[in-house]
């Protein structure tokens, strides 16, 4: 090495050292170039999702590049997602509002309810009875009203609420007929067929009158519907009205007392108790005709006849204390047929 040293200028010599340097860099960079590439595998999500849509681990060379069409895009609201409590307080929300709307706006609530059936009852006083003027329709509770107007109406034998959206409310009321015309007193009442006694609304003809100086027997007990009223008088002392009415003397009114039961004052003079017939009015009624033409045809005319009980008539002459059977030989010797 000396030898070529010498040889050799400087300069040489220096050229030579740095080609000498340079030469282990060269090879030792080719060297590195032709190894193989070491693959990583990742099991990041984040990474397993560029450019792989299938779910499988992906793989990719260290120091690669990812290419900029698969990073992904994410949108703002991705991570809003709506759940059970968001949906609650929005149907929340909605429904109040509905319901808000619904109690407020004058298109539901109630106008002028439509009645039919009455006749006696103005159609007015219903109105005012059954209060829904002007509410929502939604507080309407067609039982309630119903039951409010048996109530307050014992003349009612039934009433009938029908509700319509968006605001119509109908009415449909069926009244009782009178029949009978209780006068206590100075007052009065009407009584229809079943017994139940309610408030009069003028005079209406063709009743049957009684005048009461006490109140009846205890009538029935109570209905099976729990909104009628009970009834005043018994279904056999209507019934013995009905029966004893049509045989009174023209423009004579029954009568009835806790000790005579009904009767009335005839014409003629005397005053005729048949007590409170159950089912035997038509035997007393006949009972009572015989004697009177016995007692009209042997020209006695007596203060009070009374055919209580059937099987032992009696009258009593006006001054006299003495009760004449009709069966007996005594007071004038009558005799019943």
């Amino acid at each position: 090495m000396t030898r070529e040293k010498a040889g050799l200028s400087r300069a040489e010599i220096v050229r030579q050292r740095r080609a000498r340097r340079i030469q282990p860099a060269s090879a030792r960079s080719g060297g590195e170039a032709h190894r193989p590439i070491t693959v990583i595998t990742t099991r990041d999500p984040r990474t397993a999702s560029y450019g792989n849509t299938t779910g499988r681990m992906a793989t990719r060379p260290l120091g690669t590049l990812q290419p900029s069409h698969a990073r992904p895009r994410i949108h703002p609201l991705s991570g809003l997602r709506p759940g059970w409590r968001l949906i609650s307080l929005l149907l929340t929300l909605v429904f109040g509002v509905g319901v808000y709307f619904s109690l407020t706006l004058s298109y539901f609530q109630v106008a002028s309810p439509l009645i039919s059936g009455n006749t006696r009852i103005g159609t007015e006083e219903l109105e005012l009875t059954l209060a829904a003027t002007g509410q929502s329709i939604f507080w309407i509770r067609p039982d309630e009203l119903a039951a409010r107007l048996r109530l307050n109406y014992p003349e009612l034998t039934s009433a009938r609420v029908k509700v319509f959206l968006p605001n119509k409310i109908w009415l449909q009321v069926s009244e009782r007929i009178p029949l009978i015309r209780w006068q206590h007193g100075d007052g009065y009442t009407w009584i229809d067929a079943s017994g139940v006694a309610f408030r009069p609304r003028g005079e209406m003809p063709g009743l049957i009158s009684v005048v009461a100086s006490s109140d009846p027997p205890a009538a029935n007990p109570e209905p099976a519907d729990p909104l009628s009223p009970p009834p005043f008088l018994g279904a056999e002392v209507v019934e013995a009205i009905r029966v004893l009415a049509p045989h009174a003397p023209a423009d004579t009114v029954l009568t009835y007392d806790e000790a005579n039961g009904l009767g009335w004052r005839d014409s003629r003079g005397w005053q005729v108790a048949f007590g409170v017939p159950r089912h035997d009015a038509p035997i007393k009624l006949r009972v009572y005709e015989s004697l009177v033409g016995t007692l009209i045809a042997k020209g006695i005319y007596p203060e009070y006849i009374n055919v209580i009980y059937a099987d032992s008539p009696f009258y009593r002459m006006a001054g006299d204390q003495e009760e004449c059977s009709g069966f007996e030989e005594s007071c004038g010797s009558v005799d019943a047929e």
